[in-house]
This record gives C-alpha cells, structure tokens and sequence, in this order.
C-alpha cells in the first residue's frame, strides 16, 4: 500500500543517545547530559532535495517577496548590504 503526501515510517524513525558530559562532578541533574538525535540519512536527503528543489522553483516563478534575502540560494550579505545602501 502506498503512502502518498508525506513521507513513509521508516524514514522518520530516529535514534535517541544521551550521552554524558565530561567533567561533570555530579550526574545527577539533566544538565550534565546532551541529548543526541540520529535521523535516518536518506531522509535527510530527501529533505534536502525537496527544499532546494521548491525553492528554485519560488525564485524561478518569483513566488519569493522580493526583499526577502534570508535563507534564499543565491542571496548573501553583499546582496543585503547592497540593499540598504539603495535604501539609505
């Protein structure tokens, strides 16, 4: 049976390690650990392919506002250090 729309089981199941941290006197509070959360690296992928994938299509259609630089392939600092000069 196949599961359309959303990604299938094994692909969201994860690992969960809490490992302690060094140097620590006592164990006994939670700050003295680090959680760690291992994810399944195709899914990661997958994650990955999708995002890049929608959001050339949102720069290729201009989905995107047009001042919005953050997060956005293509777009860096230059770009926003460019912009407030125009502004100013």
């Amino acid at each position: 049976m196949k599961d359309y729309g959303r990604f299938y089981r094994h692909f969201k199941e994860l690992v969960f390690v809490i490992v302690p941290k060094p140097d620590k006197p006592v164990y006994d509070t939670s700050k003295a650990f680090r959680p760690i959360v291992l994810l399944n690296i195709l899914s990661k992928l997958i994650e990955k392919i999708i995002t890049r994938q929608l959001q050339f299509d949102a720069i290729k259609y201009s989905i995107l506002y047009q001042n919005q630089l953050g997060d956005v392939a293509q777009q860096s600092t230059e770009d926003v250090g460019m912009f407030l000069t125009h502004l100013v």
